[in-house]
């Protein structure tokens, strides 16, 4: 099993949906179920949502994705979000987080912003097994932090972040989550209030933050650089 499949595959999932993904969803299963990093927990989860995708109406999904991870910054799949928000810091984190995808002679070849998620895990997918699990316990914490969001909101997404850390080494993802959940939110369980208690303390990831990406419904892709 070639472990840089279930990195994409868990990408495209975290990507905003659309044909392409629904029709390809039978071997985003097949992925999960070779890949023995995942436990029965995980893969049942994973199961779950893609039985989701394929079940729910493709507008009703869109709208889903924008309600889940564009309706405040708590489960936003800007990695840079959850650093320092919207300040002025983020462009260079942008600048230095593709200075290290060129540093891998790759570049970005759609119009995403660099540390949006899924596009994150391409780059993660295309490193050996070692190199891309260190990648991953980089943005560990902020992996935990999306994924509590989630699973506080029952949304079947959380079912991803499960997967992201296991493949970190995580033994029991699941009970993470719901323990962070648990802990991380406020009395008040609006939503803003879910979202003013995980932005109120920045944490680091290449030392700033960026935007909210829009929405691209092609695949991400990464070209080798030539000379």
């Amino acid at each position: 099993m070639n472990a840089s499949l279930c990195h994409r595959a868990l990408a495209a999932l975290l990507s905003y949906p659309g044909s392409e993904l629904i029709a390809h969803a039978g071997e985003l299963r097949a992925v999960f179920a070779a890949d023995k990093r995942l436990g029965s927990a995980e893969r049942i989860a994973l199961d779950t949502l893609i039985a989701h995708l394929l079940e729910t109406d493709l507008l009703e999904l869109q709208g889903e994705y924008v309600d889940t991870f564009d309706r405040g910054r708590a489960a936003s799949l800007n990695l840079f979000e959850h650093v320092h928000g919207d300040s002025r810091e983020r462009g260079q984190a942008m600048v230095d987080l593709l200075a290290m995808y060129r540093q891998h002679e790759l570049d970005l070849a759609v119009a995403d912003l660099p540390d949006y998620l899924p596009v994150y895990l391409e780059f993660v997918s295309l490193l050996d097994e070692k190199e891309g699990r260190t990648q991953l316990l980089d943005v560990e914490h902020l992996l935990e932090r999306i994924g509590a969001t989630l699973t506080y909101r029952a949304s079947p997404y959380a079912a991803v972040f499960e997967a992201l850390l296991a493949l970190t080494g995580e033994r029991q993802p699941q009970r993470r989550l719901r323990k962070a959940a648990g802990t991380a939110v406020e009395e008040d369980r609006t939503p803003e209030a879910i979202d003013a208690a995980w932005v109120d303390e920045p944490v680091d990831f290449l030392g700033a933050c960026a935007p909210t990406a829009g929405k691209q419904e092609q695949p991400i892709r990464f070209e080798r650089r030539t000379a």
